[in-house]
């Protein structure tokens, strides 16, 4: 199964120590035998649509497939289930806090020994993102992106990853109201993969990355 590890590099920072954040392509791997929790299979069978219901089916057992190593536990302790939110969590490990998304093809996975952690991940496509910014973007954020002559569609993603990633890491998701965030100009340009940001539900290192055409970042709760 491929599996790419996008914040290890000198530009990014690498990451602290027991912090894991790779990406899985299930697209094409092989599952046999590897269990869905009676929770997740229940939400398989809850999707008709059979492409959309392969793509969670795949992208789940991806995930239970590989932790056990990366967290070098037995199978049975890396079960996930979800909380009253609708967060992942794993229950035999009570310490461990864990987030995932996903995108075609593609799963994100972060997990933390320690402290509140987010991220996400998004396959970088046309699409009309005007009519977003009000939803997403503090005010000067929503001028930068169109006062830009290039990169705008770039910008978008890095913008819109870093956000969910940082309210899933508060455990609030779009009930924290995105445009309350705001995120600096180089970040959101890309001449900085790294940022902190400051909010009513604690403060967050954030980091982002470009993997062809996947956009994917990454919320730790600051020290």
């Amino acid at each position: 199964m491929t599996c790419l590890e996008p914040f290890t590099s000198t530009d990014s920072g690498g990451l602290p120590a027991g912090i894991i954040a790779r990406m899985v392509e299930h697209v094409s791997a092989d599952f046999d035998g590897t269990p869905l929790s009676p929770e997740d299979a229940v939400r398989v069978s809850r999707i008709k649509a059979p492409d959309r219901r392969q793509e969670l089916d795949r992208s789940l057992r991806a995930v239970q497939q590989v932790l056990p190593d990366w967290l070098d536990r037995p199978a049975a302790d890396c079960m996930i289930t979800r909380d009253s939110k609708g967060a992942p969590t794993l229950p035999s490990m009570p310490g461990t806090r864990i987030s995932l998304s996903r995108t075609e093809g593609w799963t994100a996975v972060a997990l933390s020994p320690s402290g509140a952690i987010g991220i996400d991940v998004e396959r970088i496509r046309p699409l009309e993102w005007q009519p977003m910014l009000s939803m997403v973007c503090a005010p000067e954020e929503a001028r930068l992106l169109l006062g830009l002559d290039h990169g705008v569609l770039d910008a978008f993603y890095r913008l819109w990853t870093a956000k969910e990633a940082v309210m899933k890491a508060a455990g609030e998701g779009f009930r924290m109201g995105a445009p309350k965030l705001r995120l600096p100009d180089a970040f959101l340009t890309g001449d900085a993969c790294a940022a902190s940001l400051s909010s009513a539900h604690g403060t967050y290192d954030v980091r982002c990355a470009q993997q062809g055409d996947l956009m994917v970042s990454l919320a730790m709760a600051a020290d």
